[in-house]
């Protein structure tokens, strides 16, 4: 079978000395399966990856806030907020898991979830219909300092 592109997008890397209100945009080809990496550092980002056949997802907030929003598929997204706070939109009517160690931080879902194990500190949070679904996503989040929220919303 064919591999999957692997992308990674680190915008710290392309300043010297910090960042001075540059803002970069990216295009990415839906034609592809993705590995895609995103690290904030210590700026914001704001993805809209819908559209996108992703293989995996890896997102490090950094010290900055990130929103992303998903695409559908069946794939698996690692979070780690580090300081800041990532807000994550799932397409309307796709499952998902979440499961989460909080350190410092916290994690918030939306209704539809039902929490399978856990409490504040770390545990599992799952959609219905999950473990049969076509379309899933499965959240591994680690928060650090940071949060994570995940809702419903994005288009599919």
């Amino acid at each position: 079978g064919e591999r999957p592109g692997g992308f990674s997008v680190n915008p710290a890397d392309w300043f010297s000395g910090g960042s001075d209100g540059r803002s970069w945009k990216f295009a990415l080809t839906p034609d592809l399966p993705l590995d895609l990496t995103l690290n904030g550092g210590n700026g914001s980002v704001t993805a809209d990856l819908t559209g996108l056949m992703l293989s995996a997802l890896a997102i490090a907030g950094g010290n900055g806030a990130a929103t992303v929003t998903l695409p559908g598929g069946d794939y698996e997204a690692k979070i780690d907020s580090g300081n800041g706070a990532v807000n994550v939109s799932l397409p309307t009517g796709v499952a998902a898991r979440v499961t989460y160690n909080t350190g410092n931080g916290f994690v918030r879902v939306d209704d539809r979830f039902q929490r399978l194990s856990g409490d504040g500190d770390g545990g599992v949070f799952q959609t219905d219909g999950y473990d049969t679904a076509a379309e899933r996503v499965l959240l591994v989040i680690d928060t650090g300092n940071g949060s994570v929220t995940v809702n419903e919303g994005g288009a599919r």
